[in-house]
């Protein structure tokens, strides 16, 4: 599941920006699930079973299915998880990025700009050029 994502975003070829910033956000959520996952099932593990009454395989198989869909839930809902670091990490390879402030239409502003937003720079008529709301 992750490796076949990882070999899709590689492959950047005709996408715009604001697609590969969507796409490296959903390759990070993939991670974050996959990384709960393992974290399901090792929890799993660590917990002791009853002798008295044996776990059948179809119920083995779908305790893994839940799993499975809790940590895809999980990395969904999360904020600030794993995730998300991974993609402020990684948005600074995408060409022409502007640090991912274009996927879901957020707007930061950028602070190095002489213009940002409603801001106007005021260039040394009083001195020092500072940024000064209108």
């Amino acid at each position: 599941m992750f490796a076949e994502t990882v070999r899709e975003a590689r492959s950047f070829d005709g996408y715009t920006t604001i697609d590969q910033e969507k796409r490296l956000k959903e390759v990070c959520q993939d991670f974050e699930a996959m990384f709960y996952d393992m974290i399901y099932k090792t929890m799993r593990k660590a917990t002791m079973e009853s002798d008295l009454i044996k776990k059948s395989a179809g119920e083995k198989y779908f305790t893994e299915m839940l799993d499975t869909e809790m940590s895809k839930k999980a990395a969904e809902e999360s904020k600030g998880g794993i995730g998300d670091m991974l993609f402020e990490q990684m948005k600074k390879y995408i060409p022409g990025s502007d640090q991912g402030n274009n996927y879901h239409g957020e707007k930061k502003t950028d602070l190095k700009s002489p213009y940002n937003g409603a801001n106007t720079l005021i260039n040394n008529r009083k001195g020092n050029g500072i940024n000064v709301a209108i």
